[in-house]
């Protein structure tokens, strides 16, 4: 027996949008009531407000940008009756999932792995990232090769009222969605900013919406043109310096492997009079490699918690996100 299995998914992925709409965050009603900052309450120590409005808003280089993905499989399988109450059954799959792809190159990837990067804060993000990629995954595994074999063992002893089956086999999960979900996420085809202290109404000459404009115009021409983490701030007006804040950063590992899981199993069933009662034990086993997982810990500091580096490793960005295959997984089971 044999066949095989064939499809092409293209579509437009409206997730970049997710975000565009501003938020705004009102720390205390009296913020809200005076217009984005709440004069009654000060700092005992400063005497400046301490109770803001915030506004939350990320903008796009595009609304949706086309994805392309297939997916492409044979399979052969024969039965094989080595003996009137033994039959072995065997079967071969292989399969390929391409990469998936921003069909107008929409994607901006680490120039290297993470821990690969030159992590200096005065290398220019150009010098660090990739931008126009279309290819989620560098190096994805190409060819998935899924062989497998059962039996079924019914022996003569007991009238035929016992068989034994079994089978082992290595299959492949495919590639969870959320891995493009992230990494469209980076900068600068999707950048958020989140100002706080000005007027909240869009009327003032000086407002939350117009910092947020002037974030994301400072940061968009710099970071494509040779822009550093100090000449992007220092580019913008003073008060909004503060607000200016390293880009987080989705990567993956090169050479990324689809999830392998072994799976196999053994199972006995007898049954009594004459059918009407059946008692089965199957024992289950598998065991998972290459799972895909994401390291948030890289860039990680802290200057109160033990362990942890108390800077950034790499001050460029903000919380970084690792996507590895790496994982493990194991389950033993009895029914």
């Amino acid at each position: 027996k044999f066949g095989g299995v064939a499809f092409v998914v293209k579509e437009n992925d409206h997730y970049f949008t997710a975000g565009t709409i501003p938020l705004e965050s009102v720390s205390t009603l009296g913020a809200f009531i005076h217009g984005g900052t709440d004069p009654t309450i000060l700092d005992p120590k400063t005497l400046l407000p301490v109770n803001f409005t915030t506004l939350t808003q990320s903008f796009v280089t595009k609304p949706n940008h086309p994805i392309l993905y297939n997916q492409l499989g044979f399979y052969g399988e024969d039965d094989w009756k080595a003996h009137r109450d033994f039959n072995v059954s065997f079967a071969l799959r292989i399969e390929h999932q391409s990469n998936v792809q921003c069909l107008d190159s929409c994607l901006t990837l680490p120039a290297a792995p993470f821990p690969s990067l030159t992590h200096n804060v005065a290398t220019p993000y150009n010098q660090a990232l990739a931008f126009n990629q279309k290819k989620v995954l560098p190096g994805l595994q190409a060819i998935e090769w899924e062989p497998r074999m059962g039996f079924a063992y019914n022996p003569p002893i007991l009238n035929q009222t016992l068989v034994v089956r079994g089978g082992a086999g290595i299959f492949y999960d495919g590639l969870p969605g959320s891995i493009v979900e992230t990494i469209v996420k980076n900068s600068p085809v999707k950048n958020t900013f989140k100002p706080s202290g000005d007027n909240l109404a869009q009327t003032e000459t000086s407002n939350l919406y117009n910092d947020a404009a002037a974030l994301n115009t400072a940061f968009s021409n710099s970071i494509t043109n040779g822009g550093t983490q100090a000449s992007i701030k220092a580019s913008l007006p003073a008060p909004l310096q503060k607000f200016f804040a390293p880009p987080g950063l989705y990567g993956p590992q090169n050479n990324f492997h689809m999830y392998e899981i072994y799976k196999w199993n053994l199972e006995v069933q007898k049954s009594f009079f004459r059918g009407a009662t059946t008692l089965s034990v199957n024992y289950l086993g598998n065991h998972g490699i290459h799972k895909p997982y994401t390291n948030a810990g890289l860039n990680a500091f802290s200057t109160s918690i033990a362990g942890l580096p108390t800077t950034a490793t790499d001050p460029r960005f903000g919380q970084v996100n690792y996507i590895v295959s790496g994982g493990m997984s194991n389950y033993n089971g009895l029914i």
